[in-house]
């Protein structure tokens, strides 16, 4: 799905979405404004498997839930996401409803926000 209408979606449910097209601007506008929620997809230009791994590790956002997108290839990866601390991962190619009800849940469960 283009990432357009994905944010469209998002933003049609009350989510501000800001969008990073490589890794060192994800890193920039995590900076920036530390947002209540990352998606994040591991293959984001710039980031391996073990760079995605190493910043669920290592960043500075730890209290900010964190879902994963990716591939059906990334099986060993997807448990060792989690078990460092990401919420979910979700498979592509991905559901937009899908996506929305994962972050509403993962919101609900940090009671960040409450979108009914």
């Amino acid at each position: 799905m283009l990432i357009s209408a994905l944010k469209f979606r998002l933003e049609k449910k009350g989510f501000e979405v800001v969008l990073a097209t490589n890794k060192k601007e994800a890193g920039l506008q995590i900076i920036e404004k530390i947002p209540d929620l990352i998606v994040l997809d591991v293959d984001l230009p710039g980031f391996s498997e073990g760079e995605v791994v190493r910043f669920i590790k290592e960043r500075k956002t730890q209290e900010v839930p964190l879902i994963l997108l990716g591939g059906l290839k990334q099986g060993d990866f997807v448990l060792d996401a989690l078990s460092l601390g990401a919420n979910d991962f979700i498979i592509k190619p991905i559901k937009p409803v899908e996506l929305i009800l994962r972050i509403q849940k993962v919101l609900q469960e940090r009671k960040l926000v409450n979108h009914p």
